[in-house]
């Protein structure tokens, strides 16, 4: 689901955008519940990964999952 509200995100700022120009503020879809889709559905993805990743793997796969997910929600949100 993470993956998919950042992909509605995406394609919902690029068509509006496009119609009303690259400056409008984009309120409407998935923008009007979240100010920033595409990087709550990344995170959300991200992090439903990783614990699928530590249910299923090693402890090598849980130390890469957990890692990996911390790694790439730091970066989300320091953007």
């Amino acid at each position: 689901l993470g993956f998919i509200l950042a992909m509605v995100g995406d394609t919902t700022k690029t068509v509006v955008k496009g119609k009303e120009g690259e400056d409008y503020l984009v309120t409407q879809g998935v923008f009007d519940k979240f100010r920033h889709p595409n990087y709550t559905g990344e995170i959300f993805g991200w992090t439903a990964s990783a614990l699928v990743g530590c249910l299923v793997g090693g402890i090598a796969s849980k130390a890469a999952s957990i890692v990996g997910a911390m790694g790439i929600d730091f970066v989300l949100v320091q953007a």
